[in-house]
């Protein structure tokens, strides 16, 4: 287990975030396209009998409107941006 200070996760998750090589901000959201997409395929996945009523049911859970995720990041013991 690792207890960290809340702020030094918050500027070690921007650290991260600002390494524009690995993550690009988006213009706006995709989070309602996306979600869009889903239930399409969903639904013809249903229709064309690949996925059984209960999968399709588990799959129409989304919130109606579908929030956009947590960012999330798993802490590294002795990192190096902010160790010194």
């Amino acid at each position: 287990m690792v207890v960290l200070n809340t702020e030094y996760k918050i500027i070690e998750g921007q650290i991260q975030l600002d390494k524009l090589k690995h993550y690009k901000p988006l213009e706006c959201p995709m989070v309602v396209g996306t979600s869009l997409r889903v239930q399409q395929l969903v639904k013809e996945l249903h229709q064309h009998n690949y996925i059984d009523d209960m999968t399709n049911l588990w799959f129409c859970q989304t919130p109606n409107p579908p929030h956009t995720p947590m960012f999330y990041k798993l802490t590294k013991i002795g990192s190096p941006s902010l160790s010194a």
